[in-house]
């Protein structure tokens, strides 16, 4: 496995993780439910930067499809 093909696993795990995280925080009443998943959502978003900024450096191209 390549950097590149390591980093857009990683870009794809975290971004699945945040989706989940954002039903949690929209889909319950539970305050601290909702912390607990927002405070997750947050690493998580600061991770996916990284990682992102990561595969610009490595020069992996840019192979997001735009709709």
């Amino acid at each position: 496995m390549s950097e590149c093909e390591f980093i857009i696993r990683t870009m794809n795990k975290l971004g699945s993780r945040m989706s989940v995280l954002r039903m949690t925080i929209a889909s319950t009443d539970d305050k601290e439910k909702q912390d607990l998943a927002s405070q997750q959502l947050d690493q998580y978003n600061s991770d996916y930067r990284l990682a992102k900024k990561q595969f610009s450096k490595a020069n992996c191209g840019d192979t997001w499809s735009r709709d």
